[in-house]
């Protein structure tokens, strides 16, 4: 209601720079409530930077500890989101040059979680690790998939994500179901000696690098009930567009990204946009309702790339 009192509404840009904690779950779902878009900010980044990703997104206003302060206001209409309006808005990592900001929106990630509870089933009471930066776009399930069937979201302590021997006890305390993991902390995480039972631990996906056959088989002899799951996807698309399921007891070799998600297709082609045959070495080019709206503010980026 206060956003909206503020003229926050469709496809209006809000930032969000609030450390991970109950703050941040509210605020994300007031920006949908009243329309708008999501742009989360690390409240760690410098101030030049956090200045120049607002500017450059055209966000309307930021969501920080003195926006809370102020908060007020009474009942307001809720707006219904359009399947193609803008959910989020999340930078990619600027690896190929200057970061690009990504829009991606409702009904894509509404694809990605549906398919997401349809595969994986969670149930009310379970509960999910968020502890994923904001900033990464993994950290958007975490945030809304438990709260599509009554499940629980588990917040890891603000800069604590890279401390596995913390994860683990948290796990293990908290009754978490599913967590994520990058392949490299997931290494660290199957290599650090003694891991508490996590008898509550069912699902462990991992995505964003390359992962480890030797991590995977590791882990399963560490653990008997949870199983792996290998997720692949670019900013550019609603977070994840393949997955691989790794079977027990695991071999050690690679692990493929898999076959796509729902409503999603994957083509290998050459430089002439061609498929190429099987073995042959081609680029992965993605199609289907998950694909972002493109590039903000730089159409003709978006306009070369999608």
């Amino acid at each position: 209601a206060y956003l909206a009192s503020l003229g926050v509404g469709p496809e209006s840009v809000v930032g969000v720079c609030l450390d991970r904690g109950l703050d941040l779950l509210v605020a994300v779902v007031g920006i949908w409530r009243a329309g708008g878009v999501y742009l989360p900010l690390d409240p760690g980044y410098p101030a030049e930077r956090l200045a120049d990703l607002v500017a450059d997104s055209g966000a309307v206003l930021v969501v920080d500890e003195a926006l809370l302060r102020s908060v007020s206001g009474g009942v307001r209409p809720v707006v219904v989101a359009e399947p193609g309006q803008a959910a989020y808005v999340i930078y990619t990592s600027g690896s190929t040059g200057r970061p690009k900001a990504v829009v991606s929106g409702h009904e894509g990630l509404v694809n990605r979680v549906g398919w997401m509870q349809e595969r994986y089933g969670l149930v009310v009471g379970e509960r999910v690790l968020h502890k994923t930066p904001v900033t990464f776009d993994v950290s958007v399930w975490e945030l809304v998939w438990p709260l599509t069937v009554g499940a629980s979201v588990v917040m890891a302590d603000p800069g604590r994500h890279g401390d596995v021997v913390y994860i683990a006890g948290l796990i293990d305390r908290a009754s978490v179901a599913v967590t994520h993991f990058v392949p490299s902390l997931f290494h660290e995480f199957v290599r650090q000696g003694s891991l508490p039972a996590m008898a509550s631990l069912r699902l462990v996906v991992c995505s964003g690098e390359a992962l480890s056959g030797a991590d995977v088989t590791a882990f399963y002899g560490l653990h008997g009930g949870a199983v792996v799951e290998n997720l692949y996807g670019p900013t550019e698309a609603s977070i994840d567009v393949s997955f691989w399921s790794c079977p027990r007891p695991g071999d050690g070799g690679a692990v493929p990204i898999g076959a796509p998600i729902a409503n999603t297709t994957l083509h290998v082609l050459d430089r002439s946009l061609r498929a190429v045959p099987v073995g042959v070495t081609g680029e992965l080019y993605l199609g289907g309702v998950g694909l972002a709206r493109g590039y903000g503010g730089r159409a003709e980026l978006t306009g070369q790339r999608f």
